[in-house]
């Protein structure tokens, strides 16, 4: 916000990177699902190793807690007083 950003443009970027880094994890942990899907087998009953509803769900899941994660933190940066920023830093 000192080299001219807006409070929304502020807020936009926290957020954005928040959800890049969430679905960076969860293509991540996709991957290993997928590829540990012998070992969950024997440890998850009730669901297909392969079951796209449940991948999907989780992935909405912490995609949505990332974000409400970020939220506070985000509103708090764009509402902060660039000069007291500076003076922080």
């Amino acid at each position: 916000m000192a080299v001219g950003a807006t409070a929304s443009d502020v807020l936009k970027m926290i957020l954005r990177q928040g959800a890049w880094l969430a679905s960076a994890g969860i293509v991540l942990g996709l991957a290993g699902a997928v590829l540990m899907r012998g070992t969950m087998s024997t440890i998850v009953y009730g669901v297909q190793t392969l079951d796209p509803l449940a991948y999907v769900t989780a992935g909405l899941f912490l995609l949505a807690a990332t974000t409400a994660a970020c939220f506070l933190p985000a509103r708090h940066a764009s509402r902060l007083d660039p000069v007291v920023a500076l003076r922080l830093d």
